[in-house]
């Protein structure tokens, strides 16, 4: 947290990914919005708009998730994906699927 006080839009990223990962949604979205919002084309915003729209999932604000979650989708493997190694479970067990995310999103809005 006193690195994203920087107004870092990365280390607001990885402030709010952590965050997103324990279950504390509301206080991630914050960081994961400017992360997102701020971080052009940089290979992290990819990884913001995953957690950002899973937040976004999570508190319950739908609509505003599939924008986030579809960048993420699109981009994961070539952005994100790339940087852990597939052979890291307990990273890969703590990591958002936007995809997965995405589908849920959309069943739900269909629903």
């Amino acid at each position: 947290m006193r690195a994203a006080a920087d107004g870092s839009p990365l280390n607001a990223m990885l402030a709010g990914k952590l965050k997103a990962q324990r279950g504390a949604y509301a206080e991630a979205e914050p960081l994961l919005r400017m992360a997102w919002e701020q971080g052009g084309d940089s290979a992290y915003r990819t990884e913001a708009a995953g957690y950002y729209g899973l937040v976004l999932h999570r508190l319950g604000r739908l609509v505003e998730a599939i924008e986030p979650l579809r960048t993420a989708a699109a981009r994961w493997d070539e952005d994100v994906s790339a940087r852990y190694s597939r052979d890291d479970l307990d990273v890969l067990s703590r990591t958002v699927d936007p995809e997965e995310e995405l589908a849920h999103v959309e069943a739900a809005l269909t629903a």
